[in-house]
């Protein structure tokens, strides 16, 4: 790998972790807005982390090889947001990357679809890195708790990664919500989001994001 390939990998890591931050680190100021909706729910099978993370490696490899169309096609949070109101059974309010004057987003949101798991809707969102494609599943925390691998805390959340059909799996729960993300990028490692959160209180907020033990 050329010095050039480093940086580039190094940089598109350092980004991806920073959206990994912003769909879970906003969700602690409350950005998500997210509510579970009451009511019965199937009673889940044993290993549900393991299932979601499967169905997010395959969903992410389907859509890549152009098997899953988008049923809404948008780089509007609140479009993509709209478009899963009364089709899932939770509340999604999807955060948008905030910018500063003349500054452009790192990712670019494509839309979204519903995804089927356990009798019911996830919701599936489509992202893109430059060429590298993220996606992210998010369901009930009442059908799928994350579990195993690798975990990382940051302030109240537990992040757990594994590696899942070649891909990077990380899913964390948050206001009643499992989020799964996936992608061919190593986003792991506190370092790499350095590169992106450089500011004094930035750093602060990453001193929590470390190995659990």
């Amino acid at each position: 790998m050329t010095e050039t390939r480093v940086v580039r990998a190094f940089r598109e890591a350092a980004i991806a972790r920073r959206l990994v931050l912003l769909l879970a680190g906003m969700g602690i100021a409350g950005a998500w807005r997210v509510t579970a909706v009451d009511g019965p729910v199937p009673v889940p099978r044993p290993d549900p982390s393991d299932d979601l993370a499967a169905l997010t490696a395959d969903t992410h490899l389907r859509f890549t090889r152009g098997q899953l169309p988008l049923e809404v096609d948008s780089s509007q949070p609140d479009v993509v947001s709209g478009f899963f109101s009364g089709r899932v059974p939770f509340h999604l309010a999807l955060p948008d990357y905030p910018v500063g004057p003349g500054e452009s987003k790192p990712y670019r949101m494509l839309g979204g679809r519903l995804v089927s798991f356990r009798n019911d809707y996830a919701a599936y969102v489509a992202y893109r890195l430059g060429d590298r494609p993220i996606s992210l599943l998010v369901t009930s925390a009442r059908l799928a708790q994350p579990s195993g691998g690798d975990t990382v805390g940051f302030g109240p959340l537990v992040f757990h990664q594994r590696s899942v059909r070649g891909l990077k799996v990380i899913t964390w729960t948050d206001k009643g919500l499992t989020y799964s993300l996936a992608s061919d990028l190593s986003v792991s490692g506190a370092q790499s989001c350095a590169v992106c959160h450089g500011s004094p209180e930035e750093r602060r907020r990453l001193e929590g994001f470390a190995p659990r033990t």
